[in-house]
């Protein structure tokens, strides 16, 4: 946790020294509502949980949404607040009891596992970066951008047993311009999640979660 901290700070630092840069090579809209954006999108999700690898990966895959809204300040960097969430499958493992959000249907006799569901919802801030605004020089009819990210936030599941952990993640935004307001966003994205979040203690520090999305992105102009 300490050493993912770390990375964070290091990378809020860059995109610091980029934006001072970037301030002095362009000229951005400056109305009141200009450079902000919103977006939803849609699309597969799987998490990796203490027992998940025993499932095949298709019994594992769910349909995850996604809402954000956020602001260029430089057409280069950016910040974004996203909230994701629906259901996550699994697996879970009745030993002594401990078979935390089980559907109660058997997966597997021999090493006592359930199939697992739970529902979830992530909250996270962004830092977005445009690769191509940065090293081509801002064009705002380009069509397709090239929008990596780094955030924070926190993960919280709604089912009992209830968790809260911190998490962070990374991320792209592949965005394809349809016209001056609306692009077709193709989103991929990892976060990690302490150990615990499904219910079940492995031992291991971290769990994690494979995000991909497709939707609309609104900006104004």
């Amino acid at each position: 946790m300490r050493n993912l901290l770390k990375v964070f700070i290091v990378l809020f630092v860059i995109v610091g020294q980029a934006n001072a840069q970037s301030a002095y090579r362009f000229k951005f809209n400056d109305g009141p509502f200009s450079n902000w954006f919103i977006g939803a999108g849609v699309g597969p999700q799987v998490y990796f949980g203490d027992h998940d690898r025993q499932a095949d990966l298709q019994d594992r895959i769910t349909t995850g949404y996604q809402l954000y809204v956020g602001n260029w300040f430089t057409p280069d960097i950016g910040a974004r607040v996203s909230v994701d969430g629906f259901k996550i499958k699994g697996l879970t493992q009745a030993i002594a009891g401990h078979d935390v959000h089980s559907t109660g249907e058997l997966y597997d006799a021999q090493d006592q596992l359930y199939k697992q569901e739970f529902n979830y919802y992530k909250i996270h801030a962004d830092v977005v970066f445009n690769i191509m605004n940065y090293f081509y020089s801002y064009q705002a009819d380009r069509f397709y951008s090239f929008v990596p990210y780094a955030g924070i936030g926190v993960m919280s599941v709604v089912d009992e047993p209830k968790a809260t952990r911190l998490s962070f993640n990374l991320g792209a935004m592949n965005d394809f311009r349809i016209n001056d307001n609306f692009d077709i966003v193709i989103d991929v994205r990892g976060n990690l999640v302490g150990d615990g979040m499904d219910g079940e203690y492995g031992g291991r520090k971290f769990e994690g979660m494979f995000n991909s999305t497709i939707g609309l992105k609104y900006t104004f102009n």
